[in-house]
């Protein structure tokens, strides 16, 4: 496989992950949150060297900010291995 194809590749498995958290933590966090988190995220990523199999690292970066994101607000995560629930009030 080509640089290019791979340089391809790497996007459309990054799109797809991102997609992929955008669904998994709606409603709880705006899909911009998502986006910026993924871009901030990747950005790093590149800084620190890493050129090749970005988006599982990424993933798996993103996802543990936003769940802790998640709960700081409160909000509920309807898919994915650790849902946040929402507090319940007293009573």
């Amino acid at each position: 496989m080509g640089h290019a194809a791979i340089i391809v590749a790497e996007r459309k498995a990054l799109l797809a992950r991102t997609e992929s958290l955008v669904r998994e933590f709606h409603p709880a966090l705006p899909a911009g949150t998502v986006i910026r988190a993924v871009t901030r995220c990747r950005a790093e990523l590149l800084r620190a060297g890493v050129r090749r199999g970005p988006a599982g690292i990424t993933e798996a970066r993103v996802r543990a900010h936003l769940d802790r994101t998640a709960a700081d607000i409160g909000g509920v995560r309807v898919g994915g291995d650790s849902p946040v629930s929402r507090p319940t009030a007293p009573g």
